[in-house]
């Protein structure tokens, strides 16, 4: 059944699964049937433990009652776990012309990884291009300091 369906995976550290990753995920499952939520290792990133992400992610998953969704962890290239699981479609949030630039250069390596591989951008909505990660971890970090 699972191989008929349109299957994508959304690939993230995830370091915090925030408003805008639902989001993404949320409009991914209009698209496509079946989404993978790929926790992986970026090694050019600092991240908390591989483990750890993947429990977070899976918890906030399940909280939120998706269906046809999975969390994997991954400590791969995105286009091996495509290849094994033929699914060829990677789904990528885009907050404003920086990160364009960022994932266009993403989309270039996964290209000379498997020319079978998609890239589906969805645009950020207005309320939730602040987001990321990396300003909410550091928001933390300063309120317990406090």
């Amino acid at each position: 059944m699972l191989s008929k369906m349109k299957k994508c995976i959304f690939p993230g550290t995830f370091e915090i699964f925030h408003n805008g990753h639902r989001d993404v995920l949320e409009r991914a499952l209009k698209i496509f049937d079946f989404v993978y939520v790929l926790v992986a290792v970026n090694p050019l990133k600092k991240s908390s433990a591989l483990k750890q992400r993947y429990k977070k992610v899976k918890d906030e998953i399940l909280k939120l009652n998706l269906k046809n969704v999975e969390v994997k962890m991954w400590k791969g290239k995105v286009s091996d776990f495509a290849e094994i699981n033929s699914t060829y479609f990677i789904i990528r949030g885009i907050r404003d012309v920086k990160d364009f630039q960022f994932e266009k250069s993403i989309e270039r390596i996964y290209k000379s990884e498997s020319d079978k591989l998609e890239v589906v951008y969805l645009i950020s909505n207005k309320d939730l291009e602040n987001i990321s990660s990396r300003k909410l971890k550091k928001t933390i970090v300063n309120l317990e300091e406090k």
